[in-house]
């Protein structure tokens, strides 16, 4: 018998490992065309380690008749959920043996699916703003990571211009976190045995901007960082790196110091810190909104997954 507390940590282990697996075995397969070319060695190892675990499945997905492209990793995938959820399954089963019911391996299967769709929902959600934000600055290709984005990013933007005829890249983008959250939502239903469908793509849809406000946070700060360094060691201009994070944070703090024009005191820049507070401020009102849905949810009897 364990306590609640070490059943939580055992938990948020359990769900980091294999969510790192899973983001190994998707980026070899999203990133395939391109890892035998160009490709460092941090990706020729995530290759390497994405190969060791989709081997044993290899021939499986041949012989089902998957034999002009190789489906193994997301069959490895859909393996480490269906562990993963036996392992949910143990932790509450350790307060006693009659947890080990029917009723609890469903719930663990159903929990680690529904958090694989959420993680999944959230990189997309990130892929789709680095791709209209590459757009805006004008595109800097040449390297792996900016080649998988914009070709995950496009064919997703494909599908939504098939239905909606969107040239604002802001527009397409709300396009397409709506067309990726309404998919999210039909895989809980479908998960949950549950017909509440605005209540999961309102969730989705607020799991999604959390996602892009907490990357933005992340690098601002970076950004603000490498910015205070390079006042005595300036990056080159040339870097990958840097070029990302000013594609990413530059534009948001350019529009920042026009609106707050009184932030600016001789060398002291403040606007930087009221972008800050501004992306807190969006995660707060995110948070409250999720708790509004979730209560909803509850209320009106459905499932809540979160």
């Amino acid at each position: 018998m364990i306590t609640t507390e070490l059943q939580g940590f055992l938990f948020v282990v359990i769900k980091f490992v294999s969510d790192i697996a899973m983001l190994i075995l998707l980026i070899r397969y999203v990133a395939a065309p391109f890892l035998y070319t160009q490709a460092g060695p941090f990706l020729q190892a995530i290759n390497q380690a994405a190969m060791g675990m989709s081997r044993p499945f290899h021939r499986v997905t041949y012989w089902i008749g998957f034999r002009k492209s190789d489906v193994s990793p997301l069959a490895a995938i859909l393996a480490i959920l269906v562990v993963r959820g036996a392992l949910f399954t143990l932790v509450p089963a350790s307060f006693g043996a009659s947890a080990l019911d029917r009723m609890a391996l469903l719930w663990g299967q159903q929990q680690s699916f529904v958090l694989g769709c959420t993680s999944l929902l959230r990189l997309t959600a990130l892929v789709l703003f680095f791709s209209i934000m590459f757009a805006k600055a004008g595109g800097f290709y040449g390297s792996v990571f900016f080649r998988v984005v914009d070709d995950v990013a496009a064919a997703v933007f494909g599908h939504v211009r098939k239905v909606l005829h969107l040239k604002n890249l802001w527009a397409l983008l709300a396009g397409g976190l709506a067309y990726v959250c309404l998919m999210y939502a039909a895989a809980l239903c479908l998960l949950w045995w549950d017909i509440h469908f605005p209540f999961f793509w309102a969730q989705g849809a607020l799991t999604a901007l959390a996602a892009i406000l907490y990357a933005m946070i992340i690098l601002t700060f970076i950004f603000i960082a490498v910015s205070w360094i390079s006042l005595f060691s300036a990056p080159e201009e040339s870097n990958r790196a840097w070029l990302f994070l000013q594609a990413m944070v530059r534009p948001a703090l350019e529009r920042c110091r026009r609106l707050l024009p009184w932030a600016r005191i001789g060398m002291l820049d403040l606007s930087p810190m009221a972008f800050f507070l501004a992306l807190f401020l969006g995660l707060a009102i995110m948070g409250m909104f999720q708790r509004l849905v979730v209560q909803s949810l509850a209320g009106s009897g459905g499932m809540v997954p979160f």
